[in-house]
């Protein structure tokens, strides 16, 4: 993260930015031992073949604040979320992270609760 200090009246930069180091996630069963974040379990996903997924439906995740992980149970990087997958679903908040970079159409549709989406990489969103 860059971060910089600015005149207040002039906006004239005071010191510049300062790239900060991000430390990660160290997971362990799940769950972050720096920032206890929980990555949402009982997802499913759909393999796109060399090392890929998207995550396709809520399987037997239970979570309302559901948060995706940068890696399926099986090792996959996951890099978008399919068509129809959170389908008339009950989540109130989503967090994608950086990795995923496309949302297919309707992958929200019926979400009545929705109230936040917390977008890391994504590019694309279909129509």
């Amino acid at each position: 993260r860059e971060e910089g200090r600015y005149c207040t009246a002039c906006h004239t930069l005071l010191q510049g930015p300062i790239l900060l180091e991000a430390l990660g996630h160290n997971m362990e069963d799940s769950t972050c031992t720096r920032c206890t974040r929980r990555y949402s379990e009982g997802l499913q996903y759909t393999s796109l073949g060399g090392g890929a997924c998207v995550v396709s439906g809520l399987g037997t995740c239970t979570d309302t604040d559901v948060i995706l992980p940068a890696v399926s149970p099986s090792g996959e990087r996951v890099v978008g979320i399919g068509e129809r997958a959170f389908w008339h679903s009950r989540i109130t908040s989503i967090t994608i992270p950086d990795r995923v970079t496309t949302i297919e159409a309707r992958a929200f549709l019926g979400c009545g609760a929705l109230e936040s989406v917390r977008l890391g990489g994504v590019v694309r969103i279909g129509a």
